[in-house]
């Protein structure tokens, strides 16, 4: 799993399930970026993935199948943050800011980025470099945005405790881009009985993710 990914809390959710319901059979999960996890089902030390599917598209050798719902994803930061209930918003006013992400930027989603960077270092202003911070790990990220005057993005359900309690608030109401994650497969390899039974885990795993998703959205944004 990425660490960027909405699917990493829905993975950790499917095997938490898993071991409870298969508990004489062993599970490996690992968080990389999408490049090395790539590499790890090449040389076939996994089975399958979960990632960020837009730079594996049209790649012959893979079987690639997109998870039911895309996530919106919303720009977050710490309460009181200049940004925070901001009318009228625009990516580039994010830019005046440190941008933290865990993980990886998707080629797809760097470049939008990179233009309204660009756009605010046109203006004369000061813009930070993409990304500002980068970690390997979604509370270390959240742990910098809740302490710091930096943003980042993420999709609803990932900080749904946070949001509760009032440690971090959406910058806008609406979502900036959309996730395209999918289960990758080496193309025509039939998987064991156990992992068939954990992408279906996964699988049912994510509509229960999205469930709350849509809760979450009518709580505190607009529907997409």
């Amino acid at each position: 799993v990425p660490p960027l990914a909405a699917v990493a809390t829905a993975v950790a959710r499917a095997a938490s399930k898993f071991i409870l319901k298969f508990p004489g059979v062993g599970l490996r999960v690992m968080t990389r970026n999408w490049d090395e996890l790539l590499r790890l089902l090449r040389s076939r030390e996994l089975e399958f993935f979960v990632a960020e599917t837009s730079t594996l598209q049209g790649d012959q050798e893979l079987d690639i199948v997109s998870l039911p719902e895309p996530h919106p994803m919303y720009f977050v930061a710490r309460p009181g943050h200049p940004l925070a209930g901001r009318s009228n918003m625009g990516l580039p006013d994010v830019f005046h800011w440190p941008v933290v992400t865990p993980g990886r930027i998707p080629p797809r989603l760097m470049e939008p980025l990179l233009a309204a960077q660009g756009e605010v270092s046109a203006r004369g202003g000061r813009a930070y470099a993409v990304p500002w911070v980068e970690c390997n790990e979604l509370a270390t990220a959240y742990q910098i945005v809740m302490s710091t005057d930096a943003i980042t993005a993420a999709i609803l359900p990932c900080i749904s405790a946070e949001l509760e309690a009032g440690r971090l608030v959406l910058v806008a109401p609406e979502p900036w881009s959309y996730s395209q994650y999918g289960i990758v497969t080496l193309a025509g390899r039939r998987h064991t009985h156990a992992a068939a039974q954990f992408l279906s885990q996964v699988l049912e795993t994510e509509q229960e993710f999205a469930r709350e998703e849509r809760e979450l959205i009518a709580r505190y944004a607009r529907a997409p």
